[in-house]
């Protein structure tokens, strides 16, 4: 058992005044420590699956797991300020692609899908959910078994990394062929974008019904440790990168939207390249936060940049977490970004958010940060 070092109810006050857009005397800040790969950190998971060949639900070690997730719980209470760490299944598995037929390898120091769909006479009509789905099995055990050891005392996470249909597209038909198939087959895309959204909608509903047996109530949003009293459901879709707004209209947005109103509340996440879909999202009833990244320097663009897009959010109603990424951040440019942030945007829904490598880079960063919440 983690010992528990900080209030988690006062935490859950300042989260809950995040969601709620509550007047504040200085943003939510969080800090994940993530190291430099999802080798790194979980390293007795992730060194005990075989690499080079396709990988099976039982290749991931549940014991090897929560030592992991002890480890990085401990970190967190000792460095991730108003960071809920989110304890959930294995979230660098890309679960929702395993569980719809994807094959799943291990790299180096990641994982990857591989399409299951060559042919468009092999789409099944629904993504079989029953015991014969191994991966989805594998999916609301390893639920189950953390509810069961960290439930008593920490609230868990609402679902593990699901991304959304567009991704569940492009990872079924491969990333080459995702863009060609919105004009060789339209309709057959549609319809695969349907069935994709019906199993995201059912897997994550089911997740979220045995994360409720905690007895330490509430959740927290995958990724991003933002606590919530009620569901709220984390998706992403990267793969919208491939769409003009033309495009993310007529393919997308329709399923996005059945995802939002299929949960109480919901988080989506995007990077700047895909910006475009927040004129969509800030129209969604139960999406309550938007986070976007701001990606590392050579990629960009500035925080300064994003500020219009910045603001359209936080003036729609939504509440906005600003994602720094890139654990290489100098701790000069950390002070001056966030500073901009905090002179442009409102206090009240916004959520500062930072990748530290180690503990040690997590204070230093946190110190950059206070200087300009003058704590």
């Amino acid at each position: 058992m983690v010992e528990i070092k900080r209030n988690l109810a006062g935490m859950a006050k300042r989260h809950k005044d995040f969601i709620e857009r509550k007047p504040v005397k200085r943003p939510l800040y969080s800090v994940t420590v993530m190291g430099r790969g999802y080798a790194a950190v979980y390293d007795k998971t992730f060194n005990k699956i075989p690499k080079g060949v396709e990988i099976k639900p039982d290749d991931i070690d549940m014991q090897a797991y929560i030592n992991d997730v002890e480890k990085l719980l401990g970190w967190h209470e000792e460095a991730g300020f108003d960071m809920f760490y989110p304890i959930t299944p294995y979230f660098f598995i890309p679960w929702i692609e395993a569980i719809i037929g994807c094959p799943i390898f291990a790299g180096k120091d990641s994982f990857y899908a591989e399409p299951f769909l060559r042919n468009w006479d092999d789409m099944p009509d629904k993504i079989d959910l029953s015991v014969k789905n191994k991966w989805f099995v594998k999916l609301c055990e390893m639920t189950e078994i953390l509810v069961d050891t960290f439930g008593d005392y920490h609230p868990l996470a609402s679902s593990t990394h699901l991304r959304g249909p567009a991704d569940m597209m492009s990872a079924a038909v491969g990333q080459k062929q995702f863009p060609l198939e919105l004009y060789d087959n339209p309709e057959k895309l549609k319809k695969l974008g349907s069935i994709c959204t019906d199993a995201f909608i059912e897997v994550a509903r089911t997740v979220n019904e045995i994360a409720s047996k905690a007895k330490c109530k509430g959740y927290v949003v995958n990724n991003y440790g933002v606590y919530t009293e009620e569901v709220c459901q984390y998706y992403q879709d990267d793969a919208v990168a491939f769409l003009s707004p033309k495009f993310y209209k007529e393919f997308v947005v329709g399923d996005h939207l059945r995802i939002d109103t299929s949960f109480p509340s919901t988080l989506y996440h995007i990077h700047p390249v895909s910006m475009f879909v927040s004129d969509e999202l800030v129209k969604f009833p139960n999406l309550r936060v938007i986070e976007i990244n701001r990606e590392p320097v050579a990629i960009g663009p500035s925080l300064e940049d994003m500020l219009p897009v910045f603001k359209k959010i936080q003036e729609s109603g939504k509440s906005l977490l600003i994602n720094f990424t890139d654990i290489d951040f100098s701790t000069e440019l950390l002070e001056e970004e966030v500073s901009i942030a905090c002179k442009n945007l409102s206090y009240a829904g916004l959520c500062i958010f930072v990748c530290a490598e180690n503990v040690e880079d997590a204070f230093l960063k946190t110190a950059a940060v206070e200087k300009v919440f003058k704590i």
